[in-house]
């Protein structure tokens, strides 16, 4: 059995849970491997999840950059079309 890998989160009980599923009727081993086949999941998802938020941040990083630009070049397309304005 492999339950070493799963960090289960910080204040949750592994052993309280496992003793609810063996109070539900399977064997300590079954409950163990449960609990931990579902903290290793979530940690699977949580990772997965990271790796989208950073996305995420990248994509809206560059979105201000070319929007800052943008606003740069307007500012100064405006500014030379006024300084020669006739009159």
């Amino acid at each position: 059995m492999t339950t070493e890998r799963a960090t289960p989160p910080a204040g949750f009980d592994t052993h309280a849970e496992v003793r609810r599923m063996t109070d539900a009727g399977l064997t300590e081993e079954q409950g163990a491997a449960a609990i931990y086949a579902a903290i290793a999941a979530a940690d699977a998802r949580y990772a997965e999840l990271r790796k989208d938020m950073a996305h995420m941040g990248t994509r809206i990083r560059l979105w201000i950059v070319v929007s800052a630009g943008g606003s740069v070049i307007a500012t100064v397309t405006l500014l030379q079309f006024l300084r020669n304005w006739p009159g």
